[in-house]
C-alpha cells in the first residue's frame, strides 16, 4: 500500500505487503520488501535495502525444516518499522526487525541491526549513535546536562533513558515540564539570543563548526557562554 503525494524514483522496488505512508520520498533503486512499514514524511535514499528474513534460505532447498519454515509467512517474515519523519541515507541496509524512531537519521552506507531512538544520528557498520538531530534535520548541541538545543529552529529536547535505552523528547510534546509549568515551545536561551545583537547568529554557526571538530577553544567557549553553557571535551 502506498500513501498520498509520494515521490518514487526510477527502478525502486516495492513488494506486495509493504506499507508506505503519505509524502514519502523513495529514491532510485531503493528496495522495500514485504513486512516493511514506513510512516509519513520519510526520506529513503538511493539504493537503500530493507530485509525481512533473519535466516534466509532458498525455498527450493530439499530440507524438511526449510519447507516447514516457508510454508507460511509467520515462519520467516520479520516486520520492520520506520517512524514518521525519519531519513535513511544512500545505500544503507536495514536488517529484519529494526525499528527506526521518528526523525532519526541513518548515515549513508550504515547497517542498522537494532532499534534506533527518535532523533538519533547513527552511522557505521553496525550503526552506532554518534549524535542527535532536530526535526528540521540540523545537528543539535548539548547545553546543560542531557538537554539538547537546535541552533537552526531553536527547539529544545531532553534525554530520557529507560533500561539502557536513551531517546530524545521535546518538552513541547509533554503537557507539563519538570517544574510543573506548561512547557514553552522555545527555550529561554533562544529568546535571549534573539534579543541580543545580530552577531549571535554567527555564534550558532561557530557552535556547529567547532562541535564537528570535537573541540572548543577557550576563546570560543567564552564567546558562546552567554547563549548556553558549553563543556569542553577534555574536561
Amino acid at each position: 500500500m502506498i500513501g498520498r503525494d509520494c515521490n518514487i524514483g526510477d527502478h525502486a522496488f516495492i513488494e506486495t505487503g509493504a506499507r508506505i505512508g503519505d509524502r514519502v520520498t523513495l529514491k532510485n533503486q531503493a528496495m522495500v520488501w514485504d513486512g516493511v512499514e514506513i510512516g509519513d514524511d520519510v526520506f529513503i535514499g538511493p539504493g537503500v535495502s530493507f530485509t525481512n528474513d533473519v535466516s534466509p534460505r532458498s525455498r527450493r532447498l530439499p530440507l524438511p525444516p526449510i519447507a516447514s519454515d516457508y510454508r507460511t509467512k509467520a515462519g520467516w517474515l520479520v516486520p520492520t518499522r520506520v517512524e514518521n519523519g525519519a531519513s535513511l541515507g544512500a545505500r544503507c541496509v536495514i536488517l529484519p526487525g529494526a525499528h527506526i524512531g521518528a526523525y532519526a537519521m541513518v548515515a549513508a552506507g550504515a547497517v542498522v541491526t537494532r532499534e534506533v531512538p527518535a532523533h538519533a544520528l547513527v552511522a557505521g557498520v553496525p550503526a552506532k549513535l554518534i549524535g542527535w538531530v532536530c526535526r528540521c534535520g540540523a545537528g543539535m548541541a548539548e547545553g546543560q546536562a542531557r538537554v539538547w538545543h537546535c541552533p537552526r529552529c531553536r527547539e529544545t529536547f531532553e534525554e530520557h533513558g529507560a533500561e539502557g535505552f536513551t531517546s530524545l523528547q521535546s518538552p513541547a510534546d509533554c503537557p507539563f515540564n519538570r517544574c510543573g509549568r506548561r512547557a514553552s515551545s522555545r527555550p529561554d536561551h533562544s529568546v535571549d539570543a534573539e534579543e541580543a545583537a545580530g552577531g549571535q547568529q554567527l555564534k550558532f554557526f561557530k557552535i556547529r563548526f567547532w562541535r564537528s571538530l570535537k573541540i572548543y577553544p577557550k576563546d570560543v567557549i567564552e564567546d558562546l557562554w552567554p547563549i548556553f553553557p558549553v563543556r569542553r571535551f577534555d574536561e
